[in-house]
Order: structure tokens, then sequence, then C-alpha cells
């Protein structure tokens, strides 16, 4: 569902008077504040969770000779690899080599006195990316990350959350709907929509809690012939 048919919806499941809205621009008393709620929710359902699967993806940037700190402003966390996997730290890479993870605490920047090829990097406090040591070339960074939750603003913007879940939006506008108007029965309605909705949710797009959907315990098994 588009942002527009979000706050539609939602004013259909509240049940305020009249029609529409045609647009969530410019809106502002009842239909006002459905346009705040249905932003409200998203992004507070984005953010539950750094690792949400559909927060994931991949990308790379290229050095500049003598420049160590980068800018990526469209990450929120490096994606790491799962303890058990026998690796560690974030999928960061140049070529074929991880780069090594330094957290900012430790990073002591007199160890890196002269340039080269980068093997350690680090996260600054402000958000920027250090390379170790400073390059002496163009080397290509890859990089998997999870993405910094989007705000719905426009008509046709579809929230990151995958299409099938878009009801948990409308649940929880809800509750601040009926927050808002002290509605009691229609507070425990959202609530108990929202719960099922996001137990859903979190086991469809949460790291290894797909299992929790299954009637059984049994494990999905692949035999090679």
């Amino acid at each position: 569902m588009t942002f527009l048919e979000l706050v539609q919806r939602l004013r259909d499941r509240s049940s305020v008077a009249g029609t529409g809205p045609s647009t969530v621009l410019g809106q502002t008393g009842e239909l006002g504040r459905l346009v705040s709620w249905i932003v409200e929710a998203d992004n507070e359902i984005q953010n539950k969770w750094f690792d949400w699967k559909f927060l994931w993806d991949e990308s790379s940037f290229d050095s500049i000779d003598t420049v160590a700190d980068y800018s990526l402003p469209l990450v929120a966390h490096f994606a790491t690899f799962d303890p058990g996997s026998g690796r560690h730290g974030p999928k960061v890479w140049l070529g074929d080599d991880q780069l090594n993870f330094v957290p900012w605490s430790q990073f002591d920047k007199v160890q890196y006195t002269a340039t080269g090829q980068p093997y350690d990097f680090t996260v600054k406090p402000d958000g920027k990316i250090k390379l170790a040591p400073t390059p002496d070339a163009v080397y290509t960074i890859d990089y998997e990350y999870y993405k910094k939750p989007v705000l719905l603003a426009n008509n046709g913007d579809v929230s990151l959350i995958p299409e099938r879940f878009h009801n948990a939006i409308i649940a929880r506008a809800l509750i601040f709907y009926a927050n808002y108007e002290a509605a009691g029965e229609l507070k425990e309605e959202g609530g108990e929509w929202l719960s099922s909705l996001m137990m859903q949710l979190e086991a469809d797009q949460l790291p290894n809690a797909d299992h929790f959907r299954y009637s059984s315990n049994n494990d999905i098994q692949v035999e090679v012939h």
C-alpha cells in the first residue's frame, strides 16, 4: 500500500466520518492527525530492530588517495557474521579480504603512521567510517549493511516494511487514534491486531526466527543423492 492508501485505510478502520483523504499533503485537523500517525507508526516499527531483513542492503565505495574518512549516509549498522558461522565482525571487504573492525574506543591513530592498503577500519562517533592505514590509492570497499529507516512523505511512497505486513502500520496507528480519542475498546482491538501482525512480521523478517511459524519443530532437511 502507498502512504495515501495507508491513511485511507486508517480512516476507514477508525470510522472517521467523511471520505478520502485524496492526498497526504497539507492535511490539518483530524485528517492531519491520521497522516502523522501513519508516519509515526511506520517509523516506530522500522526502528524496533536494526537487523530487520527488509533493512538489509549491500553497496560499495571507492577510496580516495590520502583520504581516510568517508560518509555513508544510508548506513545505520554494518551487517555482521552470525556467531555460529566461524567468522566474526562486520561484513566489510577490500577484494577478497575482510577488513578488521576496531571499536572507536580502542582505535589508536598512532598505530597507522604510513599510508597503504587499508586492512582495519573503525566507525567514528559522527558515523563516518575511517580506513586504516590511510589509503595510498583507489581501493573498492564492499559492505553489507542495514539501512536507516525511511520516513513516508509523499502520496506514492511505499514503506520499506514488506507490503503483506502493512496492516501492522495501520494497527499501530489505530492505537494512536484510540489513545487520542480515549476509545478503550478500539485501543484493545488495535493492540490485539498489532500483536498478531508483529509476531508474523518478526518471524518472517528477523534473522533465525522463521522457524517460529512452523507447526512443528522439525528442521527442513535436504538430501543429495
